[in-house]
């Protein structure tokens, strides 16, 4: 964070002050982070290698990192307001249109603001978009689970158990979830790279960087527009 590189600022909202990193000079792009949940800094080795094209925006999406609400329901955490963020942010940037650039949940971020702003759009580009519905989701968890061996499955199966537990208790334990949700993630992730060497290398800066809030997915709702 201590990067010279970077510049922080926050953008105010009806409900709260966004946290915004920025990097880089020339065309716009705002990068969305997945989760829902997790915060910007994953995401920060890739504008680094945009920067020298692009101006490369980052912001910690409501309910994560530094950008704090006051309360977690299922109003400070609606899908409209999760589009007005965007809107609040291209607009103090002086910005017509904008190129997305979203990984996992925030390729669904910039499927919703391409229907909702289409108008503000310039490009997007999707990078592992999560599904958009139960149905993709079941085909790709069924897909998924083929790779793993019935020792992984077992134990990926009490993972999310434990995980959503924790999730979904009246008071989590964050340092908890943390373990587990890693722990599962190095399971999935190493099988999607063909060098274990690469793929714990992977998990180690995952590991540094993670930061998650399992409030969000909670009580995240969809848009009823």
């Amino acid at each position: 964070m201590n990067d010279t590189k970077w510049q922080q600022y926050f953008v105010s909202t009806a409900d709260l002050e966004l946290a915004v990193f920025e990097i880089g000079a020339g065309p716009i792009v705002i990068l969305l982070s997945g989760g829902p949940g997790d915060d910007h800094r994953y995401l920060r080795p890739v504008a680094e290698q945009l920067a020298s094209n692009f101006r490369c925006i980052l912001y910690d999406q409501r309910g994560c990192g530094e950008s704090r609400v006051k309360s977690y329901n299922e109003e400070t955490l609606h899908l409209d307001r999760f589009m007005s963020d965007l809107e609040a942010i291209r607009t103090h940037l002086g910005a017509e249109k904008v190129r997305l650039m979203g990984h996992s949940w925030g390729g669904n971020l910039a499927l919703y603001y391409a229907i909702f702003h289409s108008e503000h759009l310039a490009a997007a580009s999707l990078v592992g978009a999560g599904p958009i519905n139960a149905e993709l989701e079941a085909a790709y968890s069924a897909n998924f689970n083929q790779a793993l061996s019935p020792a992984e499955k077992l134990e990926l199966a009490k993972i999310r158990v434990e995980r959503d537990a924790i999730r979904d208790g009246d008071n989590y334990n964050f340092e908890a979830y943390r373990d587990l949700h890693v722990r599962g993630f190095e399971i999935s992730t190493c099988r999607s790279f063909y060098s274990p060497e690469i793929a714990a290398e992977f998990v180690k800066k995952f590991r540094a960087l993670y930061n998650f809030n399992p409030l969000v997915p909670k009580y995240l709702r969809p848009s009823t527009r």
